[in-house]
């Protein structure tokens, strides 16, 4: 009798467990023979994806972030934080600066209960929580924005951002902490959203709290350029592992990593491919497998842009942001037939559609006698 195939939420879990472990060991003293050692590191299966693990890892270091704003509204703004009952009759949130500190800007949200820090140097922005006896706040990943500091290539922050560089394949990610209940969703409100609906924002759940100590001491040991290789390695980041010890030079190294990095690219690819075919996730399946140079790719957008039926409309839409996020020159056929077919709807969103198709393609020069017909027939 054929065994029963773990649920996906037991795999999730299963895995960040393995992570967990995995962080202690990459915390103690590298071995001295790192390329024998990473022979013997476990399969890549057994650990999260690094387009998973580095978004558990940044949102660890926002958290932190988070309490400080916290410990900023006690400390300076104790008479205004949390906000009086006359302050939450407005609907509009009161905005000021922090005290001793003008280069953060301050919006409190009296109903939803956080304040938001603006900085006025960088484009950080983050949201805590001042409602008595609740620590951290609400973290709306997909406009996550890391800390000055951590934006470096090997930096959590950088390297988050170097794995999703359309950063809305992060939704991969958070689907998995998710199931692994590292993360729970919620509403503009604090309250917990249905399952099948995306929320506004995420915070971390108590039991992903309890680690806390163990992320922030894998983050301090990240710093020493060191032990990278081998701490990318345990934690399953092989193609930053392969990266750096091609930078080293060392044969060995670079061959054990490098059969590492495509298995971890190949279950990347198959994970998303099997995500796509069930036809769930436009665009953002596009970004990942053109990320990953996947042959399909030219297929998926020329099928997806003649989509016809009663979602048909929506699909084309969403490839069209998929080729104007990607900005060259491989789409014009592509985006002109998408053109001539918008050019046929009425609807208030197809007149800003035609303009925005209109303006990449005349930016390549392809066919513009033909495009500006089709705008001014559009338009008339």
């Amino acid at each position: 009798m054929r065994s029963k195939k773990p649920s996906r939420q037991k795999v999730a879990k299963a895995r960040i467990a393995e992570l967990f472990k995995a962080m202690e060991t990459a915390c103690q003293t590298p071995p001295m023979d790192i390329a024998k050692a990473i022979r013997e590191l476990p399969p890549i299966e057994t650990l999260p994806l690094p387009w998973t693990t580095w978004l558990l890892i940044c949102l660890f270091a926002h958290r932190a972030r988070q309490l400080w704003g916290q410990r900023m509204l006690r400390e300076r703004l104790p008479e205004i934080v949390p906000p009086s009952p006359c302050m939450c009759e407005q609907d509009q949130p009161v905005k000021l600066y922090l005290p001793n500190a003008p280069e953060w800007a301050l919006e409190i949200e009296c109903i939803c209960g956080f304040t938001v820090f603006i900085s006025r140097t960088t484009e950080e922005f983050f949201m805590a929580d001042h409602r008595p006896g609740i620590r951290g706040g609400p973290i709306c990943i997909p406009v996550y924005t890391p800390p000055m500091g951590s934006t470096g290539k090997l930096e959590p922050g950088g390297r988050l951002r170097e794995l999703h560089p359309n950063f809305d394949t992060v939704w991969y990610a958070i689907e998995e902490l998710e199931l692994a209940d590292i993360i729970k969703g919620e509403d503009d409100y604090g309250k917990p959203m249905s399952e099948d609906l995306k929320p506004d924002a995420h915070r971390l759940t108590k039991p992903a709290v309890k680690q806390v100590g163990l992320v922030r001491d894998f983050r301090k040991k990240w710093t020493e350029p060191s032990r990278r290789l081998w701490m990318a390695a345990v934690i399953g980041d092989w193609l930053l592992a392969h990266s750096l010890a091609m930078e080293l030079g060392d044969k060995e190294l670079i061959e054990n990593t490098g059969i590492r990095e495509k298995q971890c690219r190949d279950v990347r690819l198959a994970v998303v491919r099997d995500r796509s075919s069930r036809g769930y996730d436009w665009p953002f399946d596009l970004y990942a497998l053109d990320e990953l140079g996947a042959s399909e790719v030219p297929r998926l957008v020329h099928e997806r842009l003649l989509a016809r039926g009663e979602d048909g409309k929506y699909i084309a839409d969403a490839t069209w942001r998929f080729i104007e996020a990607s900005a060259d020159a491989r789409w014009l056929p592509e985006a002109f037939s998408y053109l001539k077919r918008l050019s046929t709807r009425r609807d208030c969103r197809s007149r800003l559609l035609v303009l925005r198709v209109a303006e990449y393609l005349c930016r390549f020069g392809h066919r513009v006698g033909d495009v500006l017909r089709l705008v001014s027939r559009h338009t008339a």
